[in-house]
């Protein structure tokens, strides 16, 4: 991969920090990687305690202890330049990191409440870095209740642009078009919700509705050319889908993918849009093609303590293309 890049992988609270550079055998050289002390699945209560834990045989060295937070992490983001780190967590705070010296320089908090009111589950940055959508527990029992909240980063702090609603139930997944120009989130209602972002304050009803998970929605994803979208449940499953275009409403349903014997957490394009990568809480890694959701390969994963499962079908998974025609699975 000639390509310098930074990303970051959140797999239920493994928050791993990646920078890329050029002649790097995978890509990849982890900058950062930190982990609970005790492993928790993301329905039980979280800890705090986080340390580092670097893989195996890279040595990497610790950029930024997050300790600073009293809950859990559900989020980390770059921005496009790579010089902050935005961390969205359920203690209801966000924070913002300067990478180079690993220094808070900024905590955003929203709508507070007792309990849960005011958690947050979900973040995402636009690729220009202007703005941050969040999601989660946000204005339990006022109109504003799961809503997504935008905030302009260039404003004051807390500065409240817009509110997205339609979802029924908390937001558990949100993620930015390439563009910038559209917002997909998932939810605990068991749709997943697409948004013009661009579009005037007063609009601020979902363009299209995606139907069909049996549980709720968190992880989402778009294609670096947008014209995939990517949706994981706790029903197992995932589901590819062909974003509404111009002259057509609605997203269209393109595979069901299947294979994931547990909760799937995690989505991701590569960045050519070949492949898709999911993670899930049944300890693997699944590969997919990008563009028709063909099963390819499964990995274990070694962070979560556990080996592959095996099945008398060889740890196959499947996907499921709906007939043009009628609709129908075939």
């Amino acid at each position: 991969m000639s390509t310098k890049i930074r990303q970051s992988l959140f797999m239920g609270q493994l928050l791993c920090c990646y920078g890329g550079d050029q002649g790097a055998e995978d890509g990849l050289h982890p900058a950062a990687c930190i982990v609970p002390s005790t492993v928790q699945d993301h329905r039980q209560p979280a800890t705090s305690g986080y340390k580092a834990r670097p893989p195996a045989n890279t040595g990497p060295q610790l950029v930024i202890d997050t300790g600073g937070h009293k809950a859990q992490i559900r989020n980390v983001l770059f921005t496009p330049d790579g010089r902050r780190l935005f961390s969205v967590s359920d203690d209801k705070t966000i924070r913002v990191w300067d990478v180079a010296s690993g220094k808070l320089l900024r905590t955003l908090r929203g709508q507070v409440g007792q309990g849960h009111e005011g958690k947050l589950f979900a973040g995402a940055l636009s690729p220009d870095g202007k703005w941050l959508a969040v999601g989660g527990m946000i204005g339990t029992g006022t109109e504003y209740q799961d809503a997504i909240r935008l905030i302009a980063l260039q404003g004051p702090a807390n500065a409240r642009v817009r509110l997205l609603k339609g979802h029924t139930n908390v937001i558990h997944a949100l993620a930015f078009s390439p563009d910038g120009r559209r917002l997909l989130s998932g939810g605990g209602d068991n749709t997943a919700r697409l948004w013009e972002v661009g579009s005037g304050p007063g609009d601020n009803r979902p363009i299209a509705v995606l139907r069909g998970h049996a549980g709720p929605i968190r992880a989402v994803a778009f294609s670096l050319d947008g014209k995939r979208l990517v949706t994981g449940s706790d029903d197992h499953t995932l589901r590819l889908w062909a974003p509404p275009g111009r002259g057509r409403t609605g997203a269209r349903p393109v595979a069901e993918l299947t294979g994931h014997t547990d909760d799937v957490s995690a989505a991701a394009f590569t960045p050519d849009g070949r492949y898709l990568l999911s993670g899930s809480w049944d300890r693997t890694l699944r590969l997919w093609d990008g563009w028709d959701g063909r099963f390819l390969k499964c990995y274990g994963s070694r962070y979560f303590g556990g080996s592959v499962p095996h099945t008398g079908r060889g740890n196959r998974g499947t996907s499921r293309q709906p007939d043009s025609a009628h609709g129908q699975r075939i």
